[in-house]
């Protein structure tokens, strides 16, 4: 891409003088939702530091999804009876504002490549955030952490000599860690609450995605239906407010039956709650992967869609709350999709970034393709009530990635910083 001339646009001078531009703003209301709502403006507006963004959200009875807004003035949670996830990949050991919430989610690529003095400044940063719960996983990029692999390649990675692993695992998995309501997910289940009384949540992390030049976590294709069997469907567990849970329980479980291609020595050892979880109803659930599903904000700059085929076929099945991922970096955004009922297929959405999950097809890039039922993801259909669309299950699904890449790397003659406009962390506000 080249670079923009130095100079300043009208656009840019004049921003900086009224910060506020107004040149038209879009207002959909979904035909299959008729309380969901895609807001899409052309409102070109500055940050406080004088960047401009166009606020985007996506809303439906159940979720708010954040994806440009002014740190400085996001709006608040809808109320007492919602959680805040605040969504964020692909950081590469940079640091930038971070909006508060009750739970923090990072995707991995928490490093450039996984040595120990990353890992210190990227947990300082994770450690000195608000969160009261905070929850990672590795990615590709972090290549320590798949301590297997990484006991046979380090000499092509590290040349000045192997990484030890322990320190790394001690700043993710020890007393500091445990101090700051941090938690590291490695093919593995949390579970945890945000207030006294309020809904238990659960989430699975994994790391991999499909073969990359060889980096760390990284699955041939064919291999992919494999792994994702592994993945669980209750891994979202609802607990009635009368539930003997106590606040923010903690429960590392490991898959009972890994594949043998995907297995890890155990970074903690199984530690039950106090309720029989396992007989509980599989409600809502919430997922995090490196890699994205294919066809779902997964497109290069090239042109290819290279999300896992087998991780959007077994989605149907999964049917999570959320589902975050990152890796492919000009694919940030996020689409809020929901399911058919039992018994009425599975179809599921195909959304790009650029539009965020808007399916009016005026952009030569992005829009959304046999999406079914969703909120800034619908195809045509019947209309609903209210009290239909909340029985109905949906998944947010986003790419958080944090590094500015593609054609919206560019705000005028402004390169957008990492988090920046376009780039921010995504907040996701859930209906408990």
């Amino acid at each position: 891409m080249n670079r923009p001339p130095n100079s300043k646009s009208p656009l840019t001078r004049l921003l900086a003088v009224a910060k506020q531009v107004t040149v038209g703003q879009r207002h959909r209301t979904d035909p299959n939702h008729a309380s969901s709502t895609t807001t899409t403006t052309t409102t070109t507006m500055a940050t406080a530091d004088g960047l401009p963004y166009s606020p985007r959200c996506i809303t439906t009875p159940t979720s708010v999804v954040h994806l440009e807004y002014d740190p400085a003035s996001l709006p608040p949670i809808p109320s007492p009876e919602w959680t805040r996830f605040v969504c964020i990949s692909d950081t590469h050991t940079r640091s930038f504002p971070v909006p508060p919430g009750d739970v923090l989610l990072h995707s991995g690529d928490l490093t450039n490549s996984g040595t120990l003095s990353e890992f210190k400044q990227t947990m300082d940063w994770l450690f000195s955030l608000p969160h009261k719960v905070k929850i990672i996983i590795a990615g590709n990029h972090d290549l320590t952490l798949h301590t297997e692999w990484y006991d046979k390649e380090h000499s092509k990675w590290h040349r000045t000599g192997k990484q030890d692993v322990a320190p790394i695992l001690e700043l993710l998995t020890g007393p500091r860690a445990q101090k700051a309501g941090l938690v590291y997910l490695q093919d593995s289940s949390h579970v945890f609450t945000t207030k006294p009384g309020g809904r238990t949540w659960s989430v699975y992390g994994s790391p991999w995605s499909p073969y990359f030049f060889g980096w760390a976590f990284n699955y041939h294709r064919e291999d992919g239906q494999a792994l994702v069997a592994q993945f669980p469907k209750t891994d979202i567990l609802y607990v009635p407010h009368s539930s003997p849970l106590p606040l923010q329980p903690h429960s590392f479980t490991p898959h009972p039956h890994p594949h043998p291609k995907f297995t890890f020595t155990p970074l903690h050892p199984p530690i039950l709650p106090s309720s029989p979880l396992l007989s509980l109803p599989p409600l809502p659930k919430s997922k995090l992967t490196h890699g994205p599903p294919l066809h779902i904000f997964d497109r290069t700059r090239s042109g290819d869609d290279v999300g896992c085929a087998a991780l959007r076929a077994r989605l149907p099945v999964l049917r999570p709350r959320l589902h975050l991922a990152g890796h492919i970096h000009e694919a940030r955004g996020a689409a809020v999709h929901a399911w058919e009922r039992e018994g009425e297929g599975g179809r599921l959405l195909e959304v790009q970034a650029d539009e965020y999950g808007d399916e009016d097809g005026d952009s030569s890039e992005g829009g959304v393709k046999g999406a079914g039922a969703g909120a800034g993801a619908g195809a045509g259909g019947e209309k609903v009530e209210d009290s239909e669309i909340l029985e109905r299950e949906e998944t947010v699904f986003v790419n958080a990635a944090a590094w500015p890449a593609g054609r919206r790397a560019w705000r005028g003659t402004h390169r957008v910083p990492f988090g920046g406009p376009g780039f921010q962390a995504v907040v996701v506000d859930l209906r408990d």
